[in-house]
């Protein structure tokens, strides 16, 4: 006679936690050749969490249904190369956070540099603090809501030659509060003929096309290559706006750009040719790439 088999006790399925998961998660992005801490930023901005938020939360059990949509997003960042920016829809910039599609560039860490420069220059009264401001290829509303939020008096106009493009900035406008903003469609100063303006910022395409190599493959595939890509090595659209730059800048106006991580010297040579009584200059960003071109129009 067989002994009667003890039933084994039924085992409760462990907890786990978004912690574990994440942990997990950045080291498959990790082994994929991507950023692990994309797995925490995806997590946190999906869900709209602060990092307070976070610390709380890690502990604590990451419900399975989440989680399946969580390792889902991740296949697509490893598999289809998306921008974590794009599945959640947010991107961080300036502290704010901008709603994004892939009919606008993600905001960039270097452009903030941008806006601060506008910014020191307002703090130091060089710029009025109403002074009336041009953002040229506004994209996302990025630089234009941020001035608007940072500096509420300031009169700013933002263009931008994709209609879809200005579909978004005028959301995060609206979702952000920054207050008025006039948005206008078409090519460079097209929309702002006769106006002059205190202030001209741009982040205009800047990568020249033999740079497809350095690019990564996630903003090949996923970012709108005409917020990208100028012909003339890159440097078209900045050539387009030098020629008319004079005729929209108020005496004691400033220009301000951002420029490629090569671009700098050649630009500041081209502008200060083009305009010699004016005083030019280039900003280094972080790492000591001259990243901004400053010109000032006595």
């Amino acid at each position: 006679m067989k002994p009667k088999s003890k039933k084994q006790p039924q085992r409760k399925p462990e907890n786990v936690t978004y912690q574990a998961v994440v942990k997990q998660a950045s080291a498959f992005l990790k082994e994929a050749g991507r950023e692990g801490e994309m797995a925490e930023r995806y997590l946190m901005d999906v869900n709209e969490w602060t990092l307070t938020d976070w610390i709380v939360k890690k502990n604590q059990s990451f419900p399975e249904a989440e989680r399946m949509q969580y390792w889902d997003a991740m296949q697509k960042i490893v598999q289809e190369e998306w921008p974590y920016q794009y599945l959640t829809g947010r991107a961080w910039f300036y502290h704010y956070p901008f709603h994004v599609t892939p009919d606008t560039l993600i905001p960039r860490q270097e452009t903030e540099l941008l806006v601060s420069a506008v910014l020191k220059h307002i703090q130091k009264e060089n710029i009025s603090k109403t002074a009336k401001v041009l953002d040229i290829g506004t994209g996302s509303g990025a630089i234009a809501v941020t001035l608007k939020l940072e500096c509420p008096t300031l009169n700013v106009t933002a263009t931008d030659l994709s209609p879809a493009a200005l579909v978004v900035a005028e959301e995060n406008a609206h979702q952000l509060q920054s207050g008025a903003i006039d948005f206008r469609v078409g090519d460079l100063f097209e929309p702002v003929l006769g106006e002059m303006f205190d202030v001209i910022v741009s982040n205009p395409p800047y990568i020249a096309e033999d740079e497809i190599d350095v690019m990564g493959s996630d903003v090949l595939r996923h970012e709108p290559p005409q917020a990208l890509f100028a012909k003339n090595h890159g440097y078209a659209i900045y050539w387009r706006i030098l020629r008319k730059l004079k005729m929209y800048i108020r005496p004691g106006g400033y220009f301000l750009a951002e420029c490629g991580y090569k671009q700098g010297p050649t630009l500041k040579e081209a502008f200060q040719s083009a305009f010699p009584k004016e005083e030019v200059t280039l900003i280094s960003d972080y790492a000591g790439i001259e990243r901004i071109l400053v010109v000032h129009f006595d």
